[in-house]
């Protein structure tokens, strides 16, 4: 039994089916969900709130209006992210919801995924272990929409890429993770533990 466990722990297609899994099905229980009024407001909203609030950005920036008041009409919270993060979340506004939120979630499960799967020096088993440690957390962050599973990816995967010498990549995803939401920043810590710090500094300036 125990090594049956491991080996099911140790199979990367397992967590890629289940991640899979995992994700339409939240998208589709987030879609089917009758929507709620809120106490405060008195008007509907559905239950993917923070998708439909990253959704209108776009459409709030292309028009030219300010992206971090309140549009109580359409969703309940304020924008709290980048002009750029607006910019890229206009390949998913260009969908229906039911697309454009499932490719979402997609998104965040699988960088999340393959960021854990790229780590150096652990094997299968440790990794499929992290994954499964995380994955509460990670289906109440996909049940509301948020991009928390996509930001630690990034970050996890920018750290697996300076351990395999792959600067410029590693930089370009601490970056984009800043484009997304500021606190991505953090990520430059990890420059301050690898050679090549000139190297690094030019890469985040270009």
């Amino acid at each position: 039994m125990k090594d049956r466990f491991k080996n099911i722990i140790s199979n990367k297609n397992t967590f890629i089916i289940i991640y899979l899994i995992i994700a339409l099905s939240v998208s589709t229980q987030s879609l089917l969900l009758e929507p709620s009024i809120h106490p405060e407001t008195g008007i509907e909203y559905n239950k993917y709130n923070n998708y439909t609030i990253f959704e209108k950005s776009f459409y709030h920036l292309e028009n030219n209006q300010d992206l971090y008041e309140f549009y109580l009409e359409e969703h309940w919270d304020l924008f709290k992210y980048t002009p750029t993060f607006s910019v890229f979340f206009g390949i998913f506004a260009l969908f229906p919801d039911w697309i454009g939120l499932s490719l979402w979630n997609l998104l965040n499960v699988f960088t999340l995924l393959f960021a854990i799967y790229y780590l150096p020096k652990l094997d299968k088993f440790e990794k499929g272990a992290i994954l499964l440690i995380v994955l509460i957390e990670l289906i109440t962050s996909i049940q509301n929409a948020q991009s928390n599973a996509l930001m630690a990816g990034l970050l996890v995967f920018s750290f697996g890429l300076l351990e395999n010498k792959k600067y410029l990549l590693a930089t370009l995803l601490i970056v984009f993770s800043i484009y997304i939401k500021l606190f991505g920043i953090i990520g430059f810590v990890l420059f301050i533990f690898y050679p090549k710090k000139w190297k690094l500094a030019v890469y985040t300036i270009a």
